[in-house]
């Protein structure tokens, strides 16, 4: 039997404000409202998480990789962020 040693360089964590991504997620929902006429007691919790993980991205420099184009194209018009949908999966069709 062969074993392999994988040595893996220090990486630097980043870390993020979450006051200010609570904070952009109150901007952002008072935006929404007041220029899409978002009814607030309406609005999907999984909504709330995805401004806070659109605001954590921006924050650290990272692309979001999500399929829910629809939810992430209201919030960039917000503020901006870098996100893509998924590589097809193979066989899906």
């Amino acid at each position: 039997m062969t074993e392999f040693i994988l040595v893996l360089p220090a990486v630097s964590r980043q870390t993020i404000s979450l006051g200010a991504a609570w904070e952009a997620l109150g901007t952002t929902l008072a935006a929404l409202v007041e220029e899409e006429g978002l009814v607030l007691s309406e609005v999907r919790r999984s909504f709330v998480f995805d401004i806070l993980i659109a605001r954590s991205c921006r924050e650290i420099g990272a692309t979001l990789v999500s399929r829910n184009s629809t939810d992430l194209s209201r919030i960039a018009k917000v503020f901006s962020f870098d996100f893509v949908a998924p590589y097809p999966i193979r066989g899906a069709d």
